[in-house]
Formats: C-alpha cells, sequence, structure tokens
C-alpha cells in the first residue's frame, strides 16, 4: 500500500547553503544575448554556485525596458509572477552582476508563458539566445547557446568542467559531493561490483569494507550525488535569500529501537520532529470537518483494516495456505464493509483510505527531517564518508551492461561477470554483483541491462508517484497544525492535493518560512500531467483553490517547486515500488514469485531457487554472481530507509559466507523476520 512507501518514496531535495563547486568556471558577471533579434523575456534567472542561486537580488542591466514594469531587476528579485523584459532593438540583452568571483556550475531560467491567442510567442523570443559567464574584465569564460524554448518552461545550461584530484574527504560533517570522491581511475578487476550509492549500496560497502584487506569493491552511481531517492534540495525561491532545505523524496525516519537509519540520523544531528499524524485542521469545501466525523470515520476504517489484514495472514497462521485469488486491498476493505461511494460525503472516506492505509500502527512513529545543514542527503554523506573508502566510490559512472554469461567465466578464470560503463572502452571484471537499481529501472531494461535477462515475470510490484508540491507565501494565513486538510465537494477531483503538511509549524527549523507542500499520488498525478510529464501552471494554481475558501485572509503563492519522480531515469520513472494486483493469482503465488524474483523466502540460503542469478538463471551451489537488492527486496521493511539499509547489509553478508569470511547461521536477516 501507498503509506508504507512514504518514509523512504517521498524522496529529499537538498537546497544546500554555501558549498561551492571546485569543478566549475568562475565568473564575475552572467550575459544572456539575444541572437535573433527578438526581445527577450524571462520569469527569473537563477545561477548556481553549487546548489545556491548566487544571482537572487544582485544589481542587474539590459538594452532597455519594454515597460516600467518589466525592469532587469525583476528576473532576479524571486518573484515568479514578475518578469524581465528588453525592448526592441538590434541587439538586445540582459545581465546580472554577481559582485565577486564565483565557480558557476549552472543558469537556470524560467521562460514566461503569455496570454492570448499565441500563448508560444512570449516563450519562443528567448529561442537560441547565448548564455556567457564573464570575468571582471568582461571577458567571456565560457558561454551556451540555449537552443529552441517555444513552450519550455526553463531552460538549464551547465557549465561544469573536469575536476583535477584532490584527496578523499576526511570529516564527519559530510560535505556536499559534486563529482567522484577521489577521481582516482576505476579498477579493471575487483572482487564485487555493487550499482548504485543509495543507502542500500552504501550499507553494503560499509559492510564490505570491514572485511578491505580481504575483499575489493567499487560502487558505481549514475548520479552526480549519493543518497538515492534520499534528494535534498535548498529552496532559493520567494523573498528569502539563503533559501530552506527540503526534501524531495525521502523525508521521514522510523522510529524504534535499533533502526541503523535513526542512529545515523542522530550521529550526524539531523533535525528532525516527531510526526504528529493526527495534528490536522479538516475542511470540505471551505467547511470544517467536525472532529467527531473525523474520528468515526477513522475507526470505521480501522475496523475495516484490521479486518483486511486478518483476511490476508490467517492462512499462514493457521497453514491453510493461501489460496484465495489476490483481488487487491480496496476490493478486500470492500469485503469487510468499508465501501467509498462516488457521493461527495465519501470524499473524507477516501482521503482515509489513502491517509491511513497500511500505516495504523507505523505512522505514529516516524520523524520528519526539515535539517536545513544540508538534509538528510547529508546523512548519507556521512555515512560514506566514515564507513566506506571513498576511493572505491565512483560518481556520474552509469552501468550499461552487467554480462554474467558462461562465456565470462571461461574466458576469464576467477571471474563471473563483466560490468560495462557508459563512456568507458573495456569493462569491469569482478565476481559477485549487487544490483541495488529500482524495479522499474529492472522493468524497463530488463532486455538491454543483464545478460542473460533476469525473471521480470515473476516481479508483481511496480513504480509508483508521490509527488511533493512546495508553496512558498509571503505570509502565513493558516493556523499551526502540522495538517491542512482542504477536501474538494468534487469526487472527480479527489487525491488533488488534498493535504498540505505546514512546514511553518512552530518547532520546525522551518517554521519561518511560510511554506505548505501537499501530496499526489500516482492515480491523481498521472491524470494531471501533460505530454512531456510535468505540471501545467493552471494546475499548480488549481491546488491552492480550496485554501482561499477556507482562509479569509489567503493570498497567492509567491514561488512553487515539484520534482517530476515520474522524468527521472535513475530513480526507474517513479519514486517508490508498490504491489500490482496479478490476475487470477492467489495471494500465496504473488508473495512467492516476489521472494523467488529477490532471493527466496526465510533467512538466507533457506529454500532459495531462484532470485540468486548466474549464467543459467538459477542458483548453483555457490557460484551465484548477481544478486538483485534495495528496499523493494526487503519485505519486513519495504520501501522504508531502513529496509534499503538492511538489504545491502544481507547482500554482502552472503559475498562475505561465499569468500569463507563469515559463518551465516549466526547473522539473521531483518527484511525477513516475520
Amino acid at each position: 500500500m501507498l503509506i508504507k512507501a512514504i518514509a523512504f518514496a517521498a524522496a529529499a531535495v537538498q537546497f544546500a547553503r554555501g558549498e561551492n563547486p571546485t569543478c566549475a568556471h568562475s565568473a564575475t558577471k552572467i550575459k544572456i544575448q539575444s541572437t535573433t533579434g527578438e526581445p527577450l523575456s524571462m520569469r527569473e534567472v537563477r545561477v548556481f554556485s553549487g546548489e545556491v542561486n548566487v544571482a537572487i537580488g544582485k544589481t542587474a542591466t539590459q538594452s532597455s525596458d519594454v515597460n516600467d514594469a518589466s525592469g532587469a531587476s525583476k528576473a532576479v528579485d524571486g518573484k515568479w509572477r514578475t518578469m524581465a523584459g528588453t525592448g526592441d532593438s538590434c541587439s538586445t540583452w540582459w545581465e546580472v552582476d554577481l559582485e565577486e568571483s564565483l565557480p558557476i556550475n549552472k543558469v537556470l531560467i524560467v521562460n514566461p508563458k503569455c496570454s492570448g491567442d499565441d500563448e508560444s510567442s512570449c516563450s519562443c523570443k528567448l529561442s537560441f539566445a547565448t548564455i556567457s559567464l564573464l570575468n571582471a574584465q568582461d571577458e567571456t569564460v565560457s558561454a551556451k547557446v540555449v537552443g529552441n524554448t517555444c513552450n519550455k518552461g526553463w531552460v538549464v545550461r551547465k557549465f561544469e568542467i573536469e575536476c583535477p584530484p584532490t584527496a578523499s574527504p576526511t570529516t564527519t560533517s559530510a560535505p556536499t559531493v559534486t563529482s567522484s570522491p577521489t577521481y582516482s581511475p576505476i579498477p579493471d578487476q575487483v572482487d564485487v561490483v555493487i550499482i548504485g550509492a543509495g543507502s542500500a549500496g552504501l550499507s553494503a560497502a560499509a559492510r564490505l569494507e570491514e572485511f578491505a584487506e580481504n575483499v575489493t569493491y567499487v560502487v558505481l552511481e549514475a548520479q552526480g550525488r549519493v543518497g538515492g531517492r534520499a534528494q535534498s534540495r535548498v529552496l532559493d525561491f520567494g523573498n528569502f535569500q539563503g533559501g530552506y532545505t527540503i526534501e524531495e523524496g525521502a523525508n521521514w525516519i522510523t522510529n524504534f529501537t535499533d533502526n541503523p537509519i535513526l542512529e545515523l540520523a542522530q550521529k550526524y544531528d539531523i533535525k528532525m520532529t516527531l510526526q504528529n499524524w493526527w495534528d490536522i485542521a479538516a475542511f470540505q469545501g471551505g467547511v470544517p470537518i467536525a472532529n467527531e466525523t473525523m474520528n468515526a470515520t477513522y475507526n470505521e476504517f480501522y475496523d475495516a483494516w484490521d479486518c483486511l489484514q486478518n483476511y490476508t495472514w490467517a492462512p499462514y497462521e493457521d497453514e491453510s495456505g493461501g489460496e484465495d485469488i489476490d483481488i487487491g486491498a480496496i476490493d478486500v476493505l470492500s469485503l469487510c464493509g468499508w465501501n467509498v461511494s462516488s457521493d461527495p460525503q465519501d470524499n473524507i472516506k477516501h482521503f482515509m483510505q489513502w491517509y491511513y492505509s497500511d500505516n495504523v500502527t507505523t505512522m505514529p512513529s516516524q520523524y520528519f527531517v526539515q535539517d536545513q545543514d544540508g538534509g538528510l542527503q547529508r546523512l548519507f554523506e556521512g555515512f560514506m564518508n566514515d564507513q566506506v573508502n571513498t576511493a572505491n566510490v565512483f560518481l556520474n559512472t552509469e552501468v550499461v551492461l552487467v554480462d554474467y554469461s558462461e562465456s565470462v567465466s571461461t574466458e576469464n578464470p576467477g571471474y563471473n561477470a563483466q560490468v560495462h560503463l557508459a563512456g568507458r572502452v573495456g569493462p569491469i571484471l569482478c565476481k559477485r554483483v549487487i544490483s541495488t537499481l529500482s524495479v522499474g529501472i529492472l522493468e524497463e531494461k530488463k532486455d538491454t541491462l543483464f545478460s542473460p535477462a533476469i525473471e521480470t515475470d515473476l516481479l508483481s510490484l511496480k513504480m509508483m508517484q508521490y509527488i511533493k508540491v512546495f508553496y512558498q507565501f509571503q505570509n502565513k494565513f493558516w493556523g499551526d497544525e502540522e495538517f491542512v486538510l482542504a477536501l474538494k465537494n468534487d469526487p472527480s477531483k479527489r487525491g488533488h492535493c488534498d493535504l498540505f503538511q505546514n512546514m511553518a509549524t512552530p518547532g520546525y527549523t522551518t517554521e519561518d518560512s511560510n511554506i505548505l507542500f501537499c501530496t499526489l499520488i500516482t492515480e491523481s498525478y498521472l491524470d494531471l500531467i501533460e505530454d512531456d510529464g510535468t505540471l501545467s501552471e493552471s494546475t499548480l494554481d488549481s491546488f491552492l483553490q480550496p485554501l482561499a475558501l477556507i482562509f479569509t485572509n489567503y493570498e497567492e503563492p509567491i514561488d512553487r517547486h515539484y520534482f517530476a519522480w515520474n522524468n527521472n531515469e535513475y530513480s526507474g520513472h517513479g519514486s517508490y515500488s508498490n504491489w500490482e494486483v496479478q490476475p487470477n493469482k492467489t495471494w500465496t503465488e504473488n508473495v512467492e514469485s516476489y521472494f523467488n524474483f529477490f532471493g527466496g523466502w526465510g533467512s538466507y540460503y533457506h529454500n532459495v531457487p531462484d532470485g540468486w542469478y548466474n549464467a543459467t538463471n538459477g542458483y548453483q551451489g555457490d557460484e551465484w554472481v548477481l544478486h538483485l537488492s534495495g528496499t523493494a527486496s526487503c519485505f519486513e521493511h519495504w520501501e522504508l530507509l531502513e529496509g534499503a539499509y538492511y538489504s545491502g547489509l544481507r547482500s554482502a553478508n552472503y559475498i562475505l559466507h561465499d569468500f569463507d569470511l563469515i559463518d551465516l547461521n549466526s547473522t539473521e536477516s531483518p527484511c525477513e523476520d516475520f
């Protein structure tokens, strides 16, 4: 179900506060020049040094002003509703003075969309302009062409350059990593290749590092950072210079004894607050929902959910076998007396079904992360720096093929796989491969990434969406509750950002931010996105309409932000995985196929016929080659941050056992402890 995945899937976006990249051109000014003779018009120009927009509030000039309201400074005032525009002239340009020489790694331009018969006309004006980095002598350091901007909401051009060698990070404060930590060459031969530097990949690497004298390994990460779907970002929008760190992805940490992620968060002093899921100001159609109604609806759902749990697990508890056809959780809830009609009065039941599913017991025990010193991503950077040899971690390194066919070991005695990388001549030879790739990537690249192909027909999980839309306001017009429930009267708009979380809650590190964020899940998100996989401005505006009915002092936001996980290839085009009903299969068959895909029932070598992949896609003695790891493979802690950690630890323990370095009988796997 959805909610159990929230803690991991709601990945984090970090808007870092001061880490400047060393691998970038330095510039004092940024100049945008039209090459078509068209005037320029831009909502915003954001100039990034690391993750910080260094242009906001700086002095900007342009060739001429189209009118008094569109001066050059409007592009760097932090307000997305204002716009800079030049007048007609033979040479139109816009420029911002950064006041000092700074390393610049990218420039983002927010393109306007005008009203009228031809809305594309405004967005096209920027087409084929040049973005130039200038030094203090106004000499061009680097320049990029924008390209065709018609109907594009924004344009990004990167100015990164190859980094020189540098020493390995040694501090525990975990500075932001923007490229491979030590820039050492990737070895041609290792014992173990780990694909992915998220929670699972780093956990596996840390465990292997304990046996560094006997095991060699590398961690290969396609993105330029560690942390996987823990993605933190500094929001520098609005009038708040310096910004606030928010989490675009993983945002919650489960509160239980010996949770390794919680222990890491405490070690690195990650700022977080125990979430009060019941602190909700609830409304429908602008009218308050009585507490009695909320409580009665919740109790009704709780009873139905308890019935569902009994229905699901009873066959295993009495060993009668789960031979009932798996009809899915919604239909089982219906059998248990919980039904949601299309009547507007049932909108609250639809919300309860989404909000509390699979979290009846765990939701009160989760920490909400609002760390302003690097975010949740800082946890994984610290973990890597402290417990992994950073010389073995290679960022911006994409795996394009894992060949573990029989011919590899025949041609290369002692090695069982070849791992091929984008842009590298010659593969890495290794004995074992741990893949922490998401199920979305496994499904999408099943025929090209692995040879032989893995058995994805056994996989009953699919990638889903959990999208957070952040809005920042000039003033706080809502109360101090942690959540605002703003249901519509229209049943067709259920799930369209019904619930807003209050990041200005007293006690939060962001309590002065005036930020609300709402959430979209798979069904509503896929119904609303445009052909390019993004949300239109009118759709983003529509989410706020219920707030205008609730609060008489409502005001329009000064900015907004969301991260489209469906457009992110490295996450598998989704933010978490969820079970999909398999027609005509029993619940037992669904679960058994899941375990066979990921490595079998129970702990370690007990009944493991499938899921461990070698040249014949079967388990033959101790010569397995490829192990599929990651949070989706950890049944007991599925799609939680600690589930990813445990799965990586489990994979590493299998390898250490095969290398005769540990005895698996003395270890346990929390992933199948039920």
